[in-house]
């Protein structure tokens, strides 16, 4: 997350407003609101399930249709995290 921030500002430091018309700047923007999402709204709920299901583990318990398909969730946006991220680094390059 800090190395997008960064990206981000040294981006627009360098080339002001005119940053943002590059595809660079929106792939690192998409990445970043991915990364958020995942970090502060999916992998909380997966914590969740897993210290609900405690003592057993969470695809032992009640708990394993939603945790499974929370971890669907987080697999896709990891999964799309990683080809924008590609794009990224050709569209820099």
């Amino acid at each position: 997350m800090v190395t997008l921030v960064l990206a981000l500002i040294y981006g627009f430091h360098l080339e002001s407003i005119r940053f943002f018309k590059k595809i660079q700047a929106w792939l690192a923007l998409f990445i970043l609101v991915i990364v958020c999402i995942s970090f502060f709204g999916i992998n909380p709920i997966l914590e969740a399930l897993k210290v609900e299901a405690f003592p057993k583990e969470v695809m032992e318990s009640v708990f394993a249709d939603r945790f499974s398909a929370w971890h669907g969730i987080a697999s896709i946006a990891y999964l799309i995290q990683c080809i924008l991220g590609i794009f990224l680094l050709l569209k820099s390059r």
